[in-house]
């Protein structure tokens, strides 16, 4: 008689020992991908591609709002065009996948399977711009790129196909184009820090390292739990190498023919590794609520006596969760643009002050010299010692931070709730120190 077959439940590895095995049965078991029969290559489930279409909502609104359009270019790139920027074939020549058969025919040209979109973009910036009033040219694609690496597979982090983002400008002087390398660097470092709660590093790569054929490198790295840095989005100054080698040229006002300055700047699904990395722990997969496609989850326990009242109960809980708003997630897509801002404030109508029955001035509770002294008669003319609720970032996100493989809300209570919790404080109420969210965390 055979012996039962013995299933797995959660998390075997541990991060702290083995945290190779760990991350990767992490994003298995927690449906994010799949390993594909070839090696180098996963297959990304629905979970683990609606984390990347978040990323892309994020990204596409603020790229918009900088003037940038999004484009799509072929996936095969001809010898010719890579040969014309001989820093791009040195640099990328070991890691091109060639194609050279159509069914049985023999191509007349190599067609190079994209490792980058330089030497096909470039070309056709050439031909649309003319002059100065065409400046700046703004494009971005979001696409899959192929680099035959030598690597073992590790999912999001080493793979010989991956997705990314990128974008590729011209500009009439140097300032211009230096000024939008810092500009995506920035927006990078915005997405890493208030939608993917990564702490990051900027900074310049030294010339081994830069991107080949780039005038200046820079990229932000962050620290992996195995002391490892991630280095998962950069951005180029080209200067006017490119465009000289694709005729990357524009009239300017002065009647006179001159050279454009390129940048590029791209950010791949290494994001999502970083953040699975970081943020899961030997229980499981830890999302921030900013991506995480299920936010609430209710699992009814009940008793033999109690099931159809428990589950009746469960039943209206999550229809009740359906209908409200999502507060914790940034609004998606090009149509809206609150990304996560708070209530419109009520406004209140003072009565004025009321009369006693002696006809004397009655304060009123909406009067502010009363509110003010019943503050300081309840403080005892001091503010209450604690941690003030921090302030949220830029365009009202939220501000994160990770703390034990957890993330923390910052942002505090909103609208009514927030101003309630504020003037308890200031009246000194006892046990009104501001307190985390508790849906800053989101666990799947």
């Amino acid at each position: 008689m055979s012996e039962p077959e013995t299933q797995e439940l959660g998390i075997t590895e541990s991060k702290e020992h083995s945290p190779g095995k760990w991350y990767a049965e992490v994003v298995r078991k927690a449906g994010l991908a799949d390993y594909a029969p070839m090696g180098g290559f996963i297959v990304t489930r629905p979970r683990g591609y609606a984390l990347w279409e978040r990323i892309q909502d994020h990204l596409d609104g603020w790229f918009e709002n900088t003037g940038v359009q999004n484009a799509y270019f072929p996936l095969f790139i001809p010898e010719s065009y890579l040969e014309r920027e001989k820093d791009i074939v040195e640099g990328f020549d070991p890691e091109v996948a060639w194609v050279t058969h159509a069914g049985n025919d023999e191509l007349d040209e190599r067609l190079a399977v994209r490792p980058t979109s330089e030497s096909i973009i470039t070309p056709f910036m050439s031909q649309w711009i003319r002059s100065h009033r065409d400046l700046p040219m703004r494009l971005n694609q979001w696409c899959s790129v192929v680099r035959w690496e030598a690597t073992d597979t590790k999912p999001f982090f080493r793979t010989k196909e991956f997705l990314w983002q990128e974008g590729h400008t011209a500009h009439r002087d140097e300032a211009s184009a230096w000024e939008e390398t810092m500009l995506r660097l920035d927006q990078y470092r915005r997405l890493h820090e208030d939608v993917l709660a990564l702490p990051v590093r900027e900074g310049r790569k030294p010339e081994h390292d830069k991107f080949p054929g780039a005038h200046t490198t820079a990229a932000i790295e962050s620290l992996m739990p195995d002391g490892r840095a991630l280095q998962s989005a950069t951005s180029h100054y080209l200067g006017d190498g490119f465009a000289e080698a694709f005729d990357v040229t524009y009239v300017d006002r002065d009647e006179n023919e001159h050279v454009a300055h390129t940048a590029s700047w791209g950010l791949s699904w290494r994001a999502l590794g970083g953040m699975v990395m970081t943020h899961a722990d030997d229980q499981g997969l830890s999302l921030p609520p900013t991506l995480a496609p299920e936010q609430v989850v209710v699992v009814p326990i009940w008793q033999e006596d109690t099931r159809e009242e428990v589950l009746e109960y469960a039943a209206d809980l999550a229809a009740e969760l359906d209908a409200a708003p999502d507060r914790d997630r940034p609004e998606r897509g090009r149509r809206r643009r609150s990304h996560g801002r708070p209530p419109p404030r009520r406004r209140v109508r003072s009565r004025g002050p009321r009369r006693d029955r002696r006809g004397g001035r009655r304060p009123s509770r909406h009067d502010p010299r009363e509110a003010l002294r019943r503050r300081r008669a309840g403080s005892g003319g001091e503010r209450p010692r604690g941690r003030e609720p921090q302030r949220t970032a830029g365009n009202n996100r939220p501000a994160w931070r990770s703390r034990q493989n957890r993330l923390v809300w910052r942002g505090g209570l909103r609208g009514r709730d927030q101003g309630r919790d504020r003037r308890r404080d200031r009246a000194g109420a006892p046990g009104t120190r501001h307190r985390p969210h508790p849906r800053g965390v989101c666990r799947l």
